[in-house]
Formats: structure tokens, C-alpha cells, sequence
């Protein structure tokens, strides 16, 4: 028994078509609701139109060029933008996580390397009340740049207004970073805010 190339190649090559076709349709179905969705928001808020068509933009671009890392800033402002102007509560979150999602890919490109997307996903994750995830994503940029003293400060705020930890802890998470970071008055200053609570 001979199978001929035609009757086992040529339905394998058609279901691969039409299966590329559907996943083509889906992806364009999706870009087209995310530009639906963001047109209905043009009226809400005087600074909405031009927050949307950058992101719009900027969701444009990494289509056409998924590996450029800069971009994926971009569109974690854009979302975040987005989420900042909504009333609605699960708009809000739902606009976040797509601002979370931007800058983890970010972090990916970057090879876990550039603080300003691991910073803005800890960001991203106070908003959403991911305290314990945005502790995580503050120490990796603190690993990253030890020296950088605004990221000891946002885990300090983070650990005093959210995570409620005591200041003794905090005093002592401030002042282990006292061998690394460049501007210890700022270091100063807030321990001697927390000592004086």
C-alpha cells in the first residue's frame, strides 16, 4: 500500500493554513477590541486622547518590532496612564496588570538588568496591593544598582505605609544600606523620621 504525497501532505498544509488564519484573525480581532476599548475612554478625561494615542502608538510599534526594549516603558506609562484615570475599580486593576505585563517584558528584554522597568513593575504592584511581589521586584533592582538610593526608599515606604513592619525593622534595612548608597543624608533623615515615631 503507496500513500501518495498528495492525500497525506495537502490536508496537513490546509489545516496549518487555516489554522495560521484563525491565530492572524484572533490577534487582529484583539488589537481591533483594545483600540475599541480605548476609544471609549477618549471622553472621560481631558488628558485621555493623547495618553491613547501613544499608547496605541507604542502598542503599534511592538507589533511591528516586538524585540525593541525601550517601547515596552512606553506602554507600561501608557496602561498605567490609562488605569490612573479610571473610576471603575476593575478597569483599574485590569489597566495595571496590562501596565505590570509591559514592564515584566521589559525586564525580560533587558535581561533582568535595567532598574526602571523592575522599579515601575514594583510600582505596578503597590497599586494592584502586591505588597510581598513588589518587596520582591524593589530588592532585584536594589541588587542590580546596591547604590541607588531611591529604591531604598520606596522598599522603606513600602515596609512603613503598606507592609505596616515596625520601625526597628526598617531602621535596620536603612541602615545596612549605609555601606552601598551614595546619599546618606537622605538615609539619615528618614531613620531619623522613623525614630522619632
Amino acid at each position: 500500500m503507496r500513500i501518495s504525497f498528495k492525500k497525506v501532505f495537502v490536508p496537513i498544509i490546509s489545516i496549518a493554513v487555516i489554522l495560521s488564519g484563525l491565530f492572524l484573525y484572533n490577534s487582529t480581532n484583539k488589537e481591533l477590541n483594545v483600540a475599541e476599548e480605548l476609544e471609549e475612554f477618549r471622553g472621560l478625561n481631558s488628558e485621555l486622547p493623547e495618553i491613547i494615542d501613544d499608547l496605541l502608538n507604542a502598542l503599534n510599534t511592538a507589533k511591528n518590532d516586538p524585540g525593541d526594549q525601550r517601547i515596552y516603558f512606553d506602554i507600561g506609562l501608557g496602561w498605567k496612564s490609562v488605569a490612573d484615570r479610571m473610576i471603575n475599580v476593575e478597569l483599574k486593576e485590569k489597566y495595571y496588570k496590562k501596565s505590570l505585563d509591559a514592564y515584566k517584558q521589559g525586564i525580560l528584554l533587558t535581561d533582568n538588568r535595567d532598574t526602571i522597568y523592575i522599579v515601575n513593575a514594583g510600582n505596578i504592584c503597590v497599586l494592584l496591593n502586591d505588597y510581598e511581589q513588589a518587596e520582591r521586584y524593589y530588592k532585584q533592582a536594589i541588587e542590580v544598582t546596591p547604590g541607588d538610593v531611591g529604591i531604598y526608599m520606596r522598599l522603606a515606604d513600602l515596609y512603613l505605609y503598606q507592609m505596616k513592619k515596625e520601625p526597628q525593622f526598617i531602621i535596620e534595612f536603612l541602615e545596612s544600606s549605609k555601606e552601598v548608597v551614595f546619599d546618606l543624608a537622605r538615609i539619615n533623615k528618614y531613620i531619623e523620621q522613623l525614630k522619632e515615631e
